[in-house]
């Protein structure tokens, strides 16, 4: 075995040691077992509290199995970022050992970059791990090594927590009248009114349908001018068809460059893109 060889085997030998004692350090305990973040069972929490320095803390709340944004403003919450939240409970500990106050600051943890609580189980985030996409993160008086690929929904300002669906999810629509028609149920099919013959009921239904389905590119909150055209929506929950049917009133604040359709109830502004509008607004014969 030649001197270079040797060399190279000496090299690689230490840096196998170096990694060791990086990523396992001295007595830091790795589980036999896979071991989760937090001892928690996602169905069962009911509150999510976040802050993070981006933006004011959001409060999320569930309620009859639906999760609603309620700090710093109430409206329905996205299930996307809701469910990358409920994500880091579940995530591995890779490794994990006594927290010190002595070494909260060597993992960023002194004043954390996040910190998420579930129900009453806090989390803090800290520094990213010097080799790898991990994270230390704490909880009780236990540090963390996790993957560190939630911080994006962390960071989260209160815009990317409300639901981009313009319609509630279990919602049936009866009918939507416009400025200049109305469609509406009649007798198990749908109808436009004034009536227009060469309108076949597949076009009918795509109408309806893309109403039900449409979802903003962001939603905002709008606290300015009243809206001075509207739509009236006409909704029976999809979960109680016995239901009295229910009247939301949609304000159209813009029709280009963007279609910007305003909630008064919820005190917020969808915006679409103006090919979307156009299939929203009109309802022609080809």
């Amino acid at each position: 075995m030649n001197r270079r060889l040797l060399l190279n085997l000496g090299l690689a030998i230490a840096l196998v040691a170096l990694v060791s004692v990086a990523v396992l350090r001295p007595g830091v305990e790795v589980p036999d077992d896979s071991i989760t973040l937090a001892p928690l069972q996602r169905d069962a929490i009911n509150v999510i509290r976040v802050q993070s320095g981006v933006g004011a803390p959001i409060q999320l709340e569930k309620s009859d199995g639906a999760w609603r944004v309620t700090v710093p403003l109430s409206a329905r919450a996205n299930s996307f970022w809701v469910n990358n939240l409920l994500d880091i409970i579940d995530l591995e500990s890779r490794t994990r050992f006594p927290a010190q106050a002595t070494q909260l600051q060597e993992y960023g943890l002194e004043s954390p970059v996040a910190v998420a609580r579930f129900d009453d189980v806090e989390v803090q985030f800290g520094a990213a791990h010097p080799i790898g996409t991990e994270r230390y993160a704490r909880v009780g008086d236990e540090i963390h090594v996790i993957a560190d690929n939630h911080m994006r929904f962390l960071r989260g300002v209160v815009d990317d927590f409300i639901d981009t669906r313009f319609l509630d999810e279990n919602a049936s629509i009866e009918s939507i009248e416009l400025a200049d028609f109305r469609v509406e149920r009649h007798d198990g099919a749908w109808r436009r009114l004034p009536e227009q013959p060469a309108l076949t009921s597949d076009a009918l239904v795509d109408f309806i349908e893309q109403w039900r389905l449409v979802r903003a590119l962001r939603v905002k909150p709008h606290a300015g001018a009243a809206a001075g055209e509207t739509i009236r929506i006409t909704l029976r929950p999809g979960d109680a068809p016995d239901a009295e049917p229910t009247t939301l009133t949609v304000g159209v604040l813009a029709r280009t460059p963007e279609l910007i359709l305003l909630r008064p109830d919820e005190g917020l502004a969808y915006h679409l893109t103006a090919e979307l509008g156009e299939r929203l607004l009109h309802l022609r014969a080809e």
